[in-house]
């Protein structure tokens, strides 16, 4: 980026920052401290201008959606990524944030059974608390069956780029 490229008015908009004399630059302003001048790497100032040229071309539904996953999720992170997973999200019938809402359960890293295990035990410690369950009993459920058997049937699991995302069938 060249010194006389200005920085997008995102960084404007956003909390508690100004754009300062220099174009790589924001000055931050923190409540509870002093006014400080953190420097952006080119490389970071340009990547955030793609992103932000690419979130603007997308209609107000689809910017709801990916704001919604990028507060619920943590390993989709440029766009192409949220390209592909919005495109996923559609072939299982989710095309706004409202139904994203509604469904999505959680996202987990990794992919395999042992990932649907432990949604099922998170999920039923959640729902049915085995605080007061002795470890005899705590200890023998076999959460991979309890999702085989009951829980596949309420929920979906997909996986994308190596991690595991749960949503509700409904």
């Amino acid at each position: 980026m060249s010194p006389t490229t200005s920085l997008p008015d995102s960084y404007k908009r956003e909390a508690g920052c100004e754009p300062s004399p220099r174009s790589d630059t924001l000055r931050v302003t923190c409540p509870h401290m002093y006014t400080h001048m953190t420097t952006l790497s080119p490389a970071f100032v340009a990547s955030s201008v793609r992103f932000e040229r690419w979130y603007d071309s997308k209609d107000a539904d689809t910017q709801e959606l990916i704001d919604e996953i990028a507060e619920s999720t943590s390993f989709i992170i440029d766009e192409a990524e949220y390209d592909a997973f919005i495109d996923e999200l559609k072939d299982e019938g989710i095309t706004n944030a409202e139904e994203f809402c509604d469904r999505f359960r959680g996202e987990w890293e990794g992919v395999g059974d042992h990932v649907t295990t432990k949604f099922t035990e998170e999920w039923c410690e959640e729902v049915y608390p085995t605080d007061d369950m002795p470890d005899l009993y705590r200890c023998a459920i076999d959460f991979e069956l309890v999702w085989y058997q009951s829980l596949r049937y309420d929920f979906y699991d997909m996986e994308f780029k190596g991690n595991t995302y749960f949503f509700n069938r409904y």
